[in-house]
């Protein structure tokens, strides 16, 4: 029985240290596969920042330092310390595809595209792929400045055939001027779509490079002011003149900085004159009111050739009127707040009426409420509202046998004293005395 026991004793022993040993081993499995799952989620996230960079890189965000930057962060400096000359391909779908490729899942058929043209060019000649509105956008990378066409068009080509073996689909190309900066970058884009545009003539399945469409010059960068034209807008809308006008002459400042040619200065002054006009339009402002003809204006403005007289133009025919129809609205808007505002204070005038519930009741901001009462009455609406109970606190001791106590409570004071100090701050008497001198007898 004893050696029984003992033996037994030695099986339990190894079964609770195998036991223990297993416990164990499932820890360490369950915090590996627990910091795999971190690493591949922090993998996943650093990808999508990646494409995030590259993406704001080819739409023209970053400076010449923060590019490099985000070159370091992203660990793309190696990638790019040979490299003496760049390139953008553009790779877009062909429209004959067009029910293959909705038969797909997109994200599955832009994800096998962007896997077969990252395996096709070797890592140290390219930036990862990324998409921009269904153009999948590409920097190709060469370490000699000159003569890399042919190497171009291989890569290109072999992207091509790839992409038709593997999926059956054709795709088109596009591709930029070569670059040395990557600040370029944006430009290089800019390029290789308009490349592509060029499928229009030549077909689908082609391979278009900016020098053959464009006689070996680089496109002309036009940033139009967009911002500042936001801006201006809104001060006009808001009848700010005092800012619309140092607006304007910010924007005749960029946009003929930014442009070439007279023709591309008339087609910035045209959109800004489509715009103001689509203001005048979705704001529901006639002609009739800013005095002027529709048929004129375009003519108008292109007879004016030096930048003082265009701004001009724009102040006096338009930007000036427009401010002035805008005025007149937020005027008659204001009055008419102010106008609701003492109505609801006369009407409610013995409840516990706040500015707040007032703004709740007509749909605005108390704030902008309370600016607009002031602005309209010269008053606040909390002493127009202690005025006006004042007014019928008069009218009752003159009218009524109400005590001054059951007053007071119709007119939410919680302590008559405090009515009484009001009432005499305000008519140099008591409101007993004021009943004395004016309570009118039957």
């Amino acid at each position: 029985m004893l050696l029984i026991w003992k033996k037994d004793g030695q099986t339990r022993k190894k079964i609770k240290k195998k036991n223990e040993l297993e416990i164990i081993e499932a820890h360490i499995n369950e915090l590996f596969s627990s910091n795999s799952s971190l690493e591949l989620e922090l993998r996943e996230h650093t990808q999508q920042l990646k494409s995030l960079f590259l993406t704001r890189l080819f739409t023209g965000h970053y400076k010449t330092n923060e590019i490099k930057d985000n070159l370091q962060y992203f660990q793309l400096e190696d990638v790019t310390k040979n490299w003496r000359e760049m390139v953008i391909c553009t790779l877009t779908v062909d429209n004959d595809n067009k029910q293959k490729w909705e038969s797909f899942d997109h994200e599955k058929m832009s994800f096998a595209i962007k896997n077969i043209v990252e395996e096709t060019v070797e890592k140290t000649k390219r930036f990862p792929v990324v998409w921009i509105d269904q153009i999948m956008v590409m920097v190709l990378g060469f370490e000699k400045q000159s003569n890399n066409e042919d190497l171009v068009y291989d890569v290109t080509e072999k992207i091509q055939m790839n992409i038709s073996q593997l999926l059956k689909i054709s795709v088109s190309i596009g591709i930029s001027l070569p670059f040395t900066e990557l600040k370029e970058a944006k430009r290089g884009y800019k390029e290789g779509i308009e490349a592509l545009k060029h499928r229009m003539q030549l077909g689908h399945g082609v391979i278009v490079h900016f020098s053959t469409v464009n006689s070996g010059k680089h496109t002309v960068l036009f940033d139009y002011p967009k911002r500042t034209e936001e801006e201006l807008v809104e001060a006009i809308k808001l009848a700010d003149e005092e800012k619309a006008a140092p607006l304007l002459s910010e924007w005749m400042s960029k946009a003929f900085k930014n442009t070439q040619s007279p023709k591309e200065y008339q087609v910035a002054m045209m959109r800004l004159l489509n715009n103001l006009l689509i203001i005048k339009q979705e704001s529901g402002i006639s002609f009739q009111q800013i005095d002027v003809q529709h048929s004129s204006l375009y003519e108008e403005l292109l007879d004016f050739h030096t930048k003082e007289q265009i701004e001009q133009w724009f102040k006096d025919r338009l930007i000036t009127p427009l401010i002035r129809v805008f005025h007149d609205r937020r005027e008659s808007q204001f009055q008419n707040l102010s106008e609701k505002m003492i109505d609801l204070i006369q009407k409610n005038y013995d409840q516990d009426i706040t500015l707040e519930e007032c703004a709740a009741q007509l749909h605005y901001n108390a704030n902008y409420l309370s600016s607009v009462f002031k602005q309209e009455t010269n008053y606040t609406f909390t002493e127009y509202l202690s005025m006006y109970r004042f007014t019928i606190a008069k009218q009752w001791l003159m009218e009524t046998n109400m005590t001054v106590k059951e007053i007071a409570g119709r007119l939410q004071y919680k302590n008559p004293q405090n009515f009484i100090r009001s009432f005499k701050k305000q008519e140099h008497m008591t409101p007993g005395q004021y009943r004395e001198k004016y309570k009118k007898t039957p």
